[in-house]
C-alpha cells in the first residue's frame, strides 16, 4: 500500500468528506478537487484563521487551480484510492470519476475543518466541472498568478467579491 505525506492525507480526507457533502453516487474526480480547493480557500479567508484546511499548495493550471507536484507528488487519483484502501471507505475511481462502492465509514462530524467543506459542496456541487473550473478563474488566486506559477499565500487569502473595484 502506498504511504501518503501529511498533506497528500489532509487533501484525500477532504476529497471524502467532500463526496460526503454532495451526496451523490459519483462525481468527477476533477469536480471534487475544485470543491476541495474552494473549501481551503474558504478556511485561508475567514476571519483570524489564515489557515489552510490541506497545507496543499497550488498552482495556476488553464483548467484554474489545482494541487502543486511539489506538494503532493502522488497523482490526485493514487493519493485518493490509497487514502481510501487505508481507511476502508467505501469509494473507489473509475475512469474520471469517484464513485460510492458503499457506505462511507468515516467518522467527519468532528473535525474543525467540515465546515469549510460542507459550505462549499452545498454551494458548488450543481455545478459541472468546466463550470467550477471558470468559476474558479474569477478569483484573484487564479487570475493574478502566471499559469504554471504557485499561488501565494496573500493571493489565497483574497476572496473574489464581485463589484469589488481592487479585485477588477
Amino acid at each position: 500500500m502506498l504511504e501518503l505525506n501529511l498533506v497528500e492525507e489532509k487533501f484525500a480526507s477532504s476529497c471524502v468528506k467532500a463526496m460526503h457533502f454532495v451526496g451523490d453516487e459519483k462525481i468527477e474526480l476533477r469536480k471534487l478537487v475544485k470543491i476541495v480547493f474552494i473549501a481551503d480557500l474558504l478556511a485561508r479567508n475567514e476571519a483570524g484563521r489564515h489557515k489552510s484546511l490541506t497545507g496543499m499548495v497550488y498552482i495556476a493550471d488553464k483548467l484554474g487551480p489545482v494541487p502543486s507536484r511539489d506538494s503532493q507528488p502522488l497523482p490526485q487519483r493514487e493519493m485518493l484510492e490509497a487514502y481510501c484502501a487505508k481507511h476502508s471507505i467505501g469509494l473507489e475511481i473509475v475512469g474520471d470519476l469517484v464513485v460510492r462502492s458503499r457506505a462511507n465509514t468515516e467518522v467527519i462530524t468532528d473535525s474543525d475543518d467540515f465546515k469549510f467543506i460542507g459550505t462549499a459542496a452545498r454551494q458548488f456541487h450543481k455545478y459541472t466541472a468546466d463550470e467550477l473550473s471558470a468559476i474558479t478563474h474569477q478569483f484573484p488566486a487564479w487570475f493574478k498568478t502566471p499559469l504554471g506559477d504557485v499561488i501565494s499565500d496573500e493571493l489565497m487569502t483574497r476572496l473574489f467579491r464581485i463589484g469589488d473595484p481592487e479585485e477588477m
